[in-house]
């Protein structure tokens, strides 16, 4: 099987000593082979900017955990580091607000499907907290955006532990919470 890097271990390698024909080939893999021969040939233009590995971000006076870029092939100051933002900015040639509009309004496709989920899942979760109040517990928002994000209700609960955290539900919030929180037809939240 052949070995495979993303962008982030392969400006690892870059910047812990250079990088070997069999890097550029395992990048290949790891990324799809036009992309990464887009990126070589712009590493050898000197217009590549790779990810600085947490100790160089450190010996910059960066946080480890911060997103920052420098330019491949050029020493690397405080000054010549560019932001995550600023790094997508130039890859895709538009600001981060004009692409997410253009995935709303389905202009431009997620990258995967669990991308788009993940859009999905934020954008319930927003709404049943609205609905329900900031006390809402994380476990109890987790388990109602489960129940509305699945289009299988109840069944999409596989867990016993799932169906219990449900089924508890009703007795820390009121059945008209809960049941507007599920998007529950009007016609079932009439009391019993």
């Amino acid at each position: 099987m052949a070995r495979r890097l993303s962008l982030y271990q392969f400006s690892q390698r870059f910047f812990s000593g250079g990088v070997t024909p069999a890097d550029l080939q395992a990048l290949a893999e790891g990324i799809g082979g036009d992309a990464a021969a887009a990126f070589a040939a712009s590493l050898e233009a000197g217009e590549a900017f790779v990810q600085l590995p947490p100790e160089a971000l450190e010996a910059l006076g960066f946080s480890r955990r911060s997103k920052r870029f420098a330019r491949a092939g050029l020493p690397v100051t405080r000054e010549a580091t560019i932001s995550q933002r600023q790094a997508l900015q130039r890859q895709t040639g538009e600001r981060r607000e004009i692409t997410t509009r253009k995935h709303r309004t389905g202009e431009a496709p997620y990258k995967t499907a669990r991308a788009r989920e993940n859009v999905e899942k934020a954008r319930v979760a927003r709404i049943v907290r609205s609905q329900m109040g900031p006390d809402l517990a994380p476990a109890d928002l987790k388990i109602i955006v489960k129940f509305r994000t699945s289009g299988r209700g109840y069944a999409s609960l596989t867990t016993r532990a799932e169906k219990r955290r449900f089924r508890t539900l009703f007795e820390r919030y009121s059945r008209e919470e809960i049941l507007e929180a599920i998007d529950s037809p009007p016609g079932r939240r009439r009391g019993r």
